[in-house]
């Protein structure tokens, strides 16, 4: 049984093998040649994702399109040792699912056990374009972009009651400093903390690694020196665009970006303000 979980605070706060327990860690096996050339197995048919959603007990992983997703699932599932849904990179023959992965584009989704991943919407929008190879100029597309991830951040960070068990996650922070944010995952699940496994699969989860594993969409993994040119292009002329439009008619989102607070020399009490103004 899992135990009660450590929550971070939001900023509103069975295969052939044997299965692990929750507190059971074993060291992940280094993947084979043959299994190196594989892409992730969409392993779900409706039958299987019906059954586990079942459940409200399950957890489910939240996060926008281009935030970090395919990164941190890949950690979660070498760490775990099991096999996540829709998609899964290494377990392809376990049916443990741990979590789901949704996008929750149409922002309709309502559970009890949730991992929500966010990250700054400036770099989340431009990838967004890149990915989907729009008009990087096209200021309303950028509109476009930044006012959904804008809703989708106010719905997981601040609107939605059902979670009971919710851990909030960012991709910065995990880039940053890896198992400081990767542990409020652990803690979520009551599993062990182990540090030292997952030095070695951080070591594992690269972007290469990555980018192995998501042939069945090479546009996952982005990066070169035209794609970082282009990139400081783009922060340049659409940084104000893009927090405008995440900002509009939710001025609370902005707290959950201290640093983007620091940037506009405004308090995290002086936003809050804002924001009980706007509700008032």
């Amino acid at each position: 049984m899992l135990t009660r979980p450590v929550h971070r605070s939001s900023p509103s706060a069975c295969g052939a093998e044997p299965v692990a327990e929750p507190g059971e860690l074993r060291a992940a096996p280094p993947p084979s040649a043959e299994e190196g050339r594989k892409g992730p197995r969409a392993n779900a048919d409706r039958a299987v994702l019906e059954a586990f959603l079942a459940d409200p007990a399950n957890a489910v992983l939240v996060s926008f399109p281009r935030t970090g997703s395919h990164w941190l699932r890949m950690l979660i599932e070498l760490y775990f040792e099991r096999p996540l849904l829709n998609l899964t990179f290494h377990h392809r023959d376990r049916t443990d699912y741990l979590l789901y992965h949704t996008h929750d584009l149409d922002l309709t989704l309502q559970r009890q056990n949730v991992l929500y991943l966010y990250r700054d919407p400036v770099p989340t929008v431009y990838s967004q374009l890149v990915y989907h190879r729009e008009d990087l100029a096209d200021e309303t597309r950028v509109r476009h972009w930044a006012s959904l991830y804008g809703a989708h951040l106010d719905k997981w960070l601040f609107l939605e009651r059902d979670a009971h068990r919710k851990t909030i996650l960012r991709y910065e922070r995990l880039l940053a400093d890896p198992w400081s944010e990767f542990v409020n995952v652990v803690r979520h699940f009551g599993a062990a903390e182990v540090r030292e496994e997952f030095d070695e699969i951080v070591a594992r989860a690269s972007k290469d690694e990555i980018a192995r594993r998501t042939t069945h969409d090479p546009k996952v993994i982005a990066s070169g020196a035209e794609y970082e040119r282009r990139r400081r292009q783009f922060f340049a002329a659409f940084r104000e665009a893009v927090w405008e439009a995440v900002l509009d008619g939710r001025p609370e989102v902005l707290t959950a970006f201290p640093e983007e607070l620091a940037r506009r020399g405004v308090t995290e009490h002086h936003a809050t303000c804002a924001d009980r103004e706007h509700t008032a």
